[in-house]
């Protein structure tokens, strides 16, 4: 398997639309769903490994810790996406959510030879913290390299440490008992997601929408892309004007993370909503909401879920590209 790094570049340009009149348009009803987790039926289904940990065989990464599911990330090709953007982070976040390869391929470097090993005691499950833990670090394996699907699953139990650079951990499928190195499992249990994410909203590929709709105080603009015709407003442009438009879309970069605790208010008209329409029915349609949260950020509604905050001003300056 091949590791793909998407490299953030974006495509720069102007583009006014607000210069000719347009007829009225109304907007077309949003096709949103949220695809299963790959990683949870793997958890569910695959046997377990017998293998230590090679990087380049996982396939799926998932941490509980104290009974809360804090980081899962999986590689999960599909058609209508784009190969930089084939792993999915589905938790703490959406599946929309796009990785940084560059710097989830440095985490699972650091999981390279990670086994359970046989510990050098005698204590009972109680004595080593396991039998109450409800942390758990699970990893899918795929026995072919070139394989994108796991095959089996690494699932641990995670108790206390031994004090001598090992963390006692259980096999959950196997019932063993033994020690994890703790610089790896520590590593893991402080994992930030933040960190995982390419810091771009949503990542579309042009090819897979078929229109989008591009709203403000409600004015609406829309962009066709159909049988290799490119139309903005009922007027046909050429595709290097539909691409630059497209790009300035997907241009507004995530800068921060909404508090964790806070909820946002979304009750305030939005500065800015765009919506992605597939020409697909595996994939979900994509509704972006900018909503005001401070003098300098904007709230990102990603499909109603809101983890992420973008530079006001560069909201504010798209909707100058297409709105008075």
């Amino acid at each position: 398997m091949r590791k793909k790094i998407f490299p953030l570049i974006l495509l720069a340009g102007i583009l006014c639309l607000t210069g000719c009149e347009k007829e009225e348009q109304e907007s077309k009803k949003l096709n949103i769903f949220e695809e299963p987790s790959v990683m949870q039926e793997w958890k569910e289904n695959l046997p377990a490994s017998d293998d230590k940990v090679q990087s380049e065989m996982i396939r799926g990464l998932s941490v509980e810790k104290d009974g809360e599911e804090v980081f899962t990330v999986a590689y999960a090709p599909k058609e209508y996406k784009s190969s930089f953007a084939w792993w999915e982070i589905t938790a703490p976040y959406t599946s929309q959510t796009t990785v940084n390869t560059e710097t989830l391929y440095t985490l699972l470097g650091q999981m390279d030879g990670m086994e359970l090993s046989d510990a050098d005691t005698e204590k009972t499950l109680e004595e080593t913290g396991i039998s109450d833990s409800e942390t758990y670090i699970t990893i899918a394996l795929s026995s072919d390299e070139e394989e994108a699907d796991a095959d089996s699953v690494l699932r641990f139990q995670i108790g206390d440490s031994d004090g001598n650079g090992h963390v006692y951990a259980s096999d959950v499928e196997t019932g063993t008992v033994g020690v994890l190195s703790e610089t790896a499992v520590n590593t893991l249990l402080a994992v930030d997601p933040y960190d995982y994410t390419l810091k771009i909203p949503v990542l579309p590929d042009i090819t897979t929408v078929s229109d989008v709709e591009v709203e403000k105080s409600g004015e609406l603009h829309t962009m066709t892309l159909k049988d290799g015709e490119y139309v903005m407003d009922s007027r046909e442009v050429d595709e290097e004007e539909y691409n630059t438009a497209y790009q300035n879309l997907l241009g507004i970069l995530i800068t921060g993370e909404v508090p964790k605790g806070e909820t946002p208010d979304t009750e305030e008209e939005p500065i800015l909503s765009v919506r992605f329409f597939r020409n697909t029915d595996e994939a979900s349609d994509i509704e972006v909401v900018y909503y005001p949260y401070d003098e300098s950020h904007a709230l990102i509604s990603i499909n109603g879920a809101d983890s992420f905050l973008a530079d006001r001003e560069e909201v504010e300056n798209v909707c100058g590209e297409f709105f008075d």
